[in-house]
């Protein structure tokens, strides 16, 4: 004889078949237990968060998985759960292995059967440790804010509302209780000429155009003014829309004064490098015009003798006339010269180094000539280089007569300086070498601060070397450097 069963069991066996399935297929953990805590079923999920096989588990109390060092999943929070119907809490499990992991509980009490305890966890560990990875960032952040003295702002842009920090209100001279929060109260604190710029930034960060990196002048109401630094970061909306801009403000008053120091330094320097170059070009000049002076003389003297013997002839009185007046019109261009090579250039423009170099020492070639010293030229043809031709002239003729003056201080024997002109790695190279025995390692590393100078009072300014530096690395991007080799001191230029 066959029983049949009910459709009403039937449903109910599916309905469970199905419940179960839902269950083993959840990532969630979940515990089903008595009313004395005894494990009546556990799915996958938490098998795997525990380490605990299925038959492990049904052998054991729901409280023998808590780690008791939690305050949640004691056994007043079972009995809490027991008590309210449901509860939702934070605890630590305790693995097979020991170590321990943090989960979410949500109990609920059914009053079946005895008592059913159903139980959900979820594994919490990873964004437990990853808020406390937040909150550790978050505590360096503010040291690193705090340390570096920086005025932090947040400015929502649909009500055009700005939140500060307690260092912004520092920054520009105002208190939280007069600070509106309106971006108009900050836009009033700006320096009247820098206002336009910084709302131009401003816009330009929004529309997605560039960063937000500006610098601008803050005035405080008495009437201190202050340099700042700011940048800012804009927040956009999924569409892109800009939302918010975040950033921070930081004072850097000091730093522009002391370039500004700086900037009046190098323009007393320069007008002192100046001054000494040109007394050096006036000796240069008079080294030049030795020889056509004494020319001119013997054509004079020529004439006179001529005269008194009665020898003068019209051919005789042109061609003496020729001969002074283009000896005048050398000296002349001479001093068109010097003067040309004292004009400063205003704006950069391509000149070949090997035409500059053989230019520059045409005003100290008579010098180098009366002090015996012997130069050597290895230029390399067609290397250019986009800067100022007459500040590279003048800071080349520096470091030559920088050479020039240790060779004669020395009393070197057979003196020579070689200038080298090549290509390396995409740059102009000009190396001046000297072999008056180097520079003293002591020394080496000041050999361009500026008033530094080895030689007696009166005999230098220590400037020259200084301002060369300046003109090659700042004014035009390049490099400066010595070294000692060969026997002697070299500099080299890299442009």
């Amino acid at each position: 004889m066959t029983t049949e069963v009910s459709p009403d069991i039937r449903s109910f066996e599916t309905n469970s078949k199905l419940h179960r399935t839902i269950l083993q297929a959840s990532m969630d953990g979940f515990l089903l237990a008595d009313s004395e805590g005894h494990l009546l079923e556990a799915n996958d999920a938490y098998c795997q968060m525990s380490g605990y096989s299925l038959h492990e588990l049904l052998g054991m109390r729901y409280i023998d998985l808590v780690a008791f060092e939690t305050t949640g999943g004691t056994p007043a929070s079972i009995e809490k759960i027991i008590l309210q119907g449901r509860d939702r809490f934070k605890c630590r499990h305790r693995r097979k292995d020991g170590t321990l992991f943090d989960v979410e509980v949500s109990g609920q009490y059914h009053r079946v059967e005895g008592g059913r305890l159903v139980i959900f966890l979820q594994d919490i560990t990873e964004h437990k440790q990853n808020f406390q990875r937040m909150e550790n960032l978050a505590q360096r952040l503010q040291l690193a804010v705090s340390s570096a003295n920086l005025g932090v702002w947040d400015r929502t842009l649909h009500d055009n509302k700005m939140v500060w920090n307690d260092r912004m209100f520092e920054l520009y001279g105002t208190t939280r209780e007069t600070f509106t929060g309106n971006v108009d109260a900050w836009l009033n604190g700006l320096h009247p000429e820098d206002k336009e710029a910084v709302v131009s930034a401003s816009q330009a960060a929004l529309n997605g155009e560039k960063k937000y990196d500006t610098v601008f002048r803050v005035c405080h109401p008495d009437g201190t003014v202050k340099h700042i630094k700011a940048s800012g970061l804009v927040i956009r909306g999924a569409d892109g829309t800009a939302e918010r801009v975040i950033g921070v403000n930081s004072d850097i008053t000091e730093t522009k004064r002391a370039e500004e120091e700086k900037a009046k330094l190098e323009d007393q320097l320069l007008y002192q490098n100046r001054l000494a170059a040109m007394g050096e070009m006036i000796n240069n000049i008079a080294h030049q015009w030795r020889q056509p002076l004494n020319i001119l003389g013997l054509i004079l003297q020529n004439l006179q003798l001529s005269f008194e013997s009665g020898e003068v002839t019209k051919h005789m009185l042109d061609s003496d006339i020729n001969e002074a007046m283009q000896v005048v019109q050398n000296m002349s261009n001479t001093i068109n010269d010097f003067s040309n090579f004292f004009r400063q250039d205003t704006q950069k423009h391509e000149f070949l180094i090997d035409k500059a170099v053989i230019q520059a020492l045409e005003f100290i070639s008579a010098s180098l000539q009366k002090s015996h010293i012997e130069i050597e030229l290895l230029l390399d043809e067609n290397i250019t280089v986009s800067g100022f031709k007459n500040e590279y002239m003048q800071a080349l003729l520096n470091i030559v007569a920088n050479a020039k003056d240790v060779l004669l201080e020395r009393q070197i024997e057979e003196p020579r300086i070689t200038i080298r002109a090549f290509s390396e790695n995409n740059l102009s190279v000009v190396t001046v070498h000297d072999n008056g025995g180097g520079i003293v390692d002591s020394i080496l590393p000041r050999i361009f601060e500026p008033y530094f100078t080895t030689k007696g009072p009166g005999y230098g300014t220590g400037i020259g070397l200084y301002m060369s530096k300046v003109i090659f690395e700042k004014n035009m991007g390049g490099r400066l450097t010595v070294s000692n080799i060969q026997g002697g001191a070299e500099f080299r230029v890299e442009v």
